[in-house]
């Protein structure tokens, strides 16, 4: 794989990351906000304990909690906090449709989080959203920058040479930059880092290359870049995935409560893509929402369900059960 194919993968995977964090944010915000006992006194045993099963499945978030008057009364991960934490020391804050994003919130002496403010409930990003970028020995050389569209609100530095994809002018020449953009947010990645193949400490070969690509690759670099952004989205992915038949289905047993037998099994969808591994459903289901897909996708669970497991739901006189959406 040549260099700036690495770039271009390692940016890709740095937006969906991105992007997954978006998604799971919102989801964890939603959960919250949807228990019916919040009122004035949020901070109850039981709603606790709501904001720690709603917290659990997501890996990129690390904590949910209620404010009240402005500070961080309680929480998944810290319960009934007294006194209650401020809000007000931080180093950035980025408002958005809905809320307020803050970085570097300084909740303790020696404790500073990232975190998404909106309706009265704060989700703290986990530390490690993009930890193996900076640790894995493929990638721990590349820098990338995770910004708006306009360039003029970068959220995260990743990397050692960030600094210089914060900045608005050239870069060295040895250093190879990629952009892209996702299609749903107003969210894009700069990646770039430091080209030290064969070439590198000669500036007429460089020079000679570079001349000879703006010659004969304008038209080819255009293309390459429109269908990088295409792809470079998670819904690009899954829409993929779901193309080439690509998700597949596992069967959960269903027992009677009487004897403790298996009585029928549960269909449950699973995505695991080929780069990037196991997509929880947490993330896929309401990116087929948002795409209009929920039809395609519960076509592709009934077919495969029938041919795979039906005969053998015949044989044993146990029912197959498949989750459908309502809508549907």
């Amino acid at each position: 794989m040549i260099f700036r194919d690495k770039i271009k993968d390692y940016t890709s995977d740095v937006l969906v990351r991105s992007e997954s964090l978006l998604v799971q944010t919102e989801s964890v915000k939603t959960a919250a906000k949807s228990h019916v006992n919040i009122g004035d006194s949020p901070c109850t045993n039981e709603n606790i304990l709501h904001l720690r099963v709603v917290v659990w499945p997501y890996p990129l978030i690390k904590d949910v909690g209620y404010i009240i008057k402005g500070e961080l009364a309680c929480s998944a991960l810290w319960g009934s906090l007294r006194p209650t934490l401020s809000l007000e020391h931080f180093d950035k804050k980025w408002p958005s449709r809905e809320g307020v994003w803050l970085f570097g919130i300084k909740l303790m002496d020696d404790i500073s989080v990232n975190g998404y403010i909106s309706e009265g409930i704060m989700v703290t990003l986990s530390p490690f959203v993009f930890r193996r970028f900076e640790t894995d020995m493929y990638s721990k050389n590349f820098s990338a920058v995770v910004g708006n569209s306009k360039h003029d609100r970068h959220y995260f530095n990743i990397g050692p040479d960030a600094p210089l994809l914060d900045r608005h002018d050239s870069v060295p020449l040895r250093f190879r930059v990629f952009r892209a953009c996702s299609l749903h947010y107003d969210l894009c990645v700069a990646g770039g880092g430091y080209f030290t193949g064969i070439f590198s400490e000669h500036w007429s070969i460089q020079m000679l290359l570079v001349t000879v690509s703006l010659l004969s690759g304008i038209m080819i670099y255009i293309i390459i870049m429109n269908r990088a952004e295409l792809n470079s989205s998670l819904s690009a992915r899954f829409v993929k995935a779901l193309k080439n038949e690509a998700l597949s289905l596992v069967y959960q047993p269903i027992y009677r409560i009487e004897d403790g037998q298996i009585c029928g099994f549960e269909a449950l969808l699973r995505w695991k893509d080929e780069r990037l591994g196991n997509i929880s459903p947490d993330v896929f289901i309401p990116l087929s929402e948002r795409e209009g897909l929920q039809e395609d996708v519960t076509l592709f669970v009934i077919d495969h369900a029938i041919r795979e497991f039906i005969h053998t739901a015949i044989q044993n006189e146990i029912f197959l059960s498949v989750n459908i959406n309502p809508s549907d």
